[in-house]
């Protein structure tokens, strides 16, 4: 007798937040300050590591061949979501889906047209909408600081060497890892500016940690924030435990999106939130409790 297939629990369904459109969305703005002085830092230490120049054709190529890529007919609620995520951030610029085989997450590609972004494992049926915009948003927001036109672009080519540290000095790996986090910090902001849904956003984060227990459990926003504010309040008293090499630790991305909910500029671009804090503040917080505290602002090259 054949074995029955047992497929994943479909994500709950979950009407979307209502969402203003953001136009004109000034990047910088957006982006943890310490990032792009540390991008241009590390353009100049590096010096003779540069990757070289990209290959738009070779990368496109090289995911044509080891994903599938997802048509609207193929994924309907997909492209609906990515063209929602790419509206409300105000991205100009064709989005073409690709899901791959693997553990769950998201990347996109640094290349200029058409926008490249990869779903990995079971995102799609596991997240439910909101989730799934943040995710999007995310990867965008890579696209808008990070990516072919962003400032200082070699410099975040260079993260791929965390991956293979073998004979990159200490110096480097560390500010290349400080950069990697900061890159993550803003990022988050933008998933939050697309799916303007504090809780949307840390599901994503919850499904992520969780996801196969994901039939039998209530994702609890507060819960999860307790226990991003636990963690952050253990950070800032033993930043050595801190952990994580090109990501932060997943509960204090989640406080650092609740905290830019509170920013006067969140409440700007979107007239949500209470508008009662400064990015610049939140900036400094985040510094301190990914464990970096004075050494990237006084770090010379």
């Amino acid at each position: 007798m054949t074995e029955a297939i047992v497929l994943p629990p479909r994500a709950p369904a979950r009407p979307l937040a209502p969402r203003t459109p953001i136009r004109q969305l000034d990047v910088d703005a957006v982006r943890v300050r310490f990032e792009s002085e540390l991008a241009a830092r590390l353009e100049r230490l590096a010096g003779p590591l540069s990757l070289g120049p990209r290959d738009d054709v070779a990368i496109r190529r090289g995911i044509l061949a080891s994903t599938v890529r997802l048509s609207p007919a193929m994924a309907p609620r997909a492209a609906s979501i990515a063209e929602d995520a790419r509206q409300t951030l105000g991205v100009e610029g064709e989005i073409e889906l690709f899901q791959r085989n693997g553990p769950e997450n998201a990347s996109m590609h640094a290349c200029e047209r058409p926008i490249l972004l990869e779903l990995h494992g079971r995102m799609l049926p596991l997240f439910d909408d909101g989730a799934l915009l943040s995710v999007m948003g995310h990867e965008l927001g890579h696209y808008l600081a990070h990516g072919p036109r962003a400032p200082h672009r070699n410099a975040h080519v260079l993260t791929v060497l965390l991956h293979a540290p073998d004979g990159v000095s200490d110096e480097l790996l560390f500010l290349l890892r400080a950069l990697s986090h900061f890159r993550e910090f803003t990022a988050d902001r933008f998933a939050l500016l697309a799916c303007q849904d504090v809780g949307a956003a840390l599901r994503a984060f919850m499904i992520l940690e969780a996801s196969d227990a994901g039939d039998v459990l209530t994702y609890d926003v507060e819960a999860y924030l307790a226990q991003c504010r636990e963690l952050v309040e253990s950070s800032l008293r033993r930043p050595d435990l801190i952990q994580g090499v090109t990501h932060p630790e997943s509960p204090l991305r989640g406080y650092a999106i609740q905290l830019f909910s509170e920013t006067t500029l969140y409440r700007q671009l979107t007239g949500k939130g209470p508008g009662t804090r400064d990015v610049r503040e939140i900036d400094e917080l985040i510094l301190r409790f990914v464990g970096f505290g004075d050494r990237v602002p006084s770090i010379e090259p």
